[in-house]
């Protein structure tokens, strides 16, 4: 596989990272967990298409029927399966977070739920139509992990419907159980 991202993506990484550390020393999690979790959730990112499917289709990840309408999401399957093959991380908590961390599952983990606010909530995203009230959700998520996470899944769920897209059930597969 290849390691090379683009600037931008390296500077999103890098602020996940910085921002799930600094979420799990406000919740007593584990900060190595949450540096790793941080680091490799992209890892697949530069893959193209027609490479997830071949790792799709030789069985080295999995996705349903409705994570197929999805592509977007298929790089958390494949960094997960990258985390394992090429780091050799064997951690079920962090090969689960980088894995569903583009929507979540139902009674996510601490480890997740850090994850995902950090994606959506890092210093180099700004204000635009999928990421709106960003202070707002950056100030939330500091003070109550679960709210704040359910807002972080409202708000993609409401970026989608203003797209005319329906979003995937996962989304409210994870919310139902987060309220």
């Amino acid at each position: 596989m290849q390691a090379t991202q683009k600037p931008p993506r390296v500077q999103h990484i890098l602020g996940v990272t910085q921002t799930s550390i600094s979420l799990g020393s406000i919740f007593n999690a584990d900060l190595s967990k949450c540096a790793l979790v941080g680091m490799l959730h992209d890892r697949a990112k530069n893959l193209g298409r027609e490479e997830l499917l071949k790792l799709y289709n030789e069985g080295h990840i999995s996705l349903t029927e409705e994570d197929l309408e999805f592509p977007a999401i298929w790089h958390g399957p494949a960094a997960a399966w990258i985390a394992k093959t090429e780091y050799e991380i064997d951690d079920p908590e962090i090969l689960d977070a980088i894995e569903h961390h583009t929507l979540g599952h139902a009674n996510p983990s601490e480890l997740l739920s850090i994850l995902m606010c950090a994606d959506y909530c890092e210093p180099t995203r700004t204000h635009d139509d999928k990421h709106h009230d960003l202070q707002k959700m950056r100030t939330l998520v500091r003070q109550d992990l679960k709210r704040g996470l359910a807002a972080v899944l409202r708000s993609k769920a409401d970026y989608l419907i203003s797209q005319g897209k329906k979003p995937h059930s996962r989304i409210y597969e994870t919310l139902e159980t987060l309220e």
